[in-house]
Formats: C-alpha cells, structure tokens, sequence
C-alpha cells in the first residue's frame, strides 16, 4: 500500500476501538505489513497517585483485550502502552511510513477534547496517511470510492486507492465535481460538459491519469463519476454504498487544504464507510 510499512491501531476499549482494529489487523494481513496496536493511559502530569494506578490498570485491560481480538484472528501485533493523550500519542507516531487507523468514536477517558474529536484531530495533523473506522452502512459492499481532480497530488489518493481494491478484489470508482460550481440545476452531467469546455478538459486529464493507474493494475475494475452536487455531499451519498471512501489531503476547490477543511471533517463524522486520508 503506498510507500507504508506498518499500520499502527490506536485503541481504548470501546466498541469503534474494536471496529477499528479488527480493520487495522485485517488491512495488515491483507498487505503483509506488521501491525503495532497503541494505547494511550493519559497525560501523567495531570494526574494524582490514585488517577495513575486507575489509568495504568485500565491500559492493561485494554492491552489485553487488544491481544485477546488478534488472537482471535490469528493476527501478530505488538501492544504497546503509552504515556500521554490519545491524539498527540497517535500524531506522534504517525509518519509517511505508517498508516494509521482510529475508530470514530472513543471513550473519550483521557483527552479533555471530547469523544470523536481524536479521529478529527488525528486525520488532520498526521504526519502520513489515516483510516477512520466508520461502521459500513452496506457490509456486503466491494466497491472503494475515490475523491479527485486533475491536479498530479490526487494522483497519490487514486493510486492507493487503486492498491487497496486490488488487494482486497474490490472494484473503484474515481468521483470528481466541477470546480468552481457550476451555475446550474437540474442538469447532469454530460450536458455540462458540453458547456464547459474548461470541465471537458479536467475531466480529460483526469481520465488519463485514471488510465495511468489502471494499466498499473491489471484486472482491475474502474469507473469514473462526475457528480454536480457538492463534493462533501457526494462523497457522504457515494460513501453509503462503498467498503472504504478515499481523498486526499489536498486538491482543486471544494477539495483543497482538506487537513483543515470541511470536506474531510464531514467525511471523519458522517461517512457511511471507513474513511481514509492520503498525504
């Protein structure tokens, strides 16, 4: 996948914790990558002597239900407590090389940001590439979707999403909107297409660049879709439908400066899928 060489699991106990481990070991299998599963016991320095026992009993169940769940599946993975707040803990270990994989909700025991805010916090200030663990509105779905546009950083979104369906046998589907909107209801695609040579020629070298990466990956099936609605929406409908929604980190208009922006920040809280963020 990528240029990764290890997926890292943050984990707390919970439910999505859970959810997204099961992920994690499943992608680590599937790609032949080791797994570290992280857990953070909270900041030491705003703790009492009591709240440190509590915290360091509590990280211990955790560690070894976390080892009981890749038992189970016959999974290796080191379990590894750390000293310090779930996000900045996460962040901290998050490189180019790694991919990390949060659930999208906590317990919120430890970080005084809330339940939820770490996987928004951790998919905006990684240092590499970050999966959300959504729970699948259709489980049986083998379809992965991938946000673009014309411009070469998308690229590296499409090709890793191209790398995660073809391990998996799954199918992709490249979806782009119109940048800047385009003034019109009502009307699909192909009509404003003809009416908007600056589109037609997005779209033609998105297109190519499709082409690109589907002769890197043979037997691969791939479609491109132009949607007119606003990309966050877009992708959230496309999402219900998906195994894994896809989009990069930066990109053209309603796309750009996603770290910080609405498009990734909706995904992170409202996908219908597991959501993945590609630097």
């Amino acid at each position: 996948m990528g240029n990764e060489t290890s997926v890292i699991a943050g984990f707390d106990g919970s439910a999505d914790a859970e959810r997204a481990l099961a992920w994690a070991a499943d992608h680590a299998e599937a790609v032949h990558l080791p797994l570290r599963v992280c857990i953070a016991r909270g900041d030491l320095h705003q703790l009492s002597r009591w709240a440190d026992q509590w915290t360091a009993g509590l990280a211990q169940e955790w560690a070894d239900d976390a080892r009981s769940l890749l038992d189970e599946r016959g999974v290796d993975g080191e379990v590894e407590i750390a000293d310090g707040n779930a996000a900045p803990v996460l962040i901290d270990r998050s490189k180019p090389e790694s991919l990390v994989v949060v659930g999208s909700r906590g317990r919120g025991v430890f970080d005084g940001i809330g339940v939820g805010s770490v996987a928004q916090h951790v998919a905006r200030q990684a240092g590499g590439p970050v999966v959300v663990v959504r729970q699948t509105a259709r489980r049986s779905s083998r379809r992965v979707v991938v946000g673009a546009d014309d411009l070469p950083e998308s690229l590296d979104a499409v090709n890793w999403a191209a790398d995660f369906a073809s391990s998996r046998s799954m199918d992709l589907c490249v979806l782009h909107s119109p940048d800047p909107p385009v003034p019109v209801s009502g009307t699909d695609a192909a009509e404003v297409l003809e009416h908007f040579p600056l589109l037609r020629e997005r779209e033609a070298r998105i297109r190519e660049r499709v082409e690109l990466v589907r002769e890197g990956h043979p037997g691969l099936t791939v479609e491109i879709e132009m949607s007119m609605d606003d990309p966050r929406e877009a992708l959230r409908r496309a999402s219900r439908d998906a195994a894994l929604v896809v989009v990069g980190a930066r990109g053209r208009g309603a796309f750009t400066g996603l770290m910080l922006g609405s498009v990734g920040a909706s995904l992170v809280a409202h996908a219908g899928c597991p959501v993945a963020i590609i630097r």
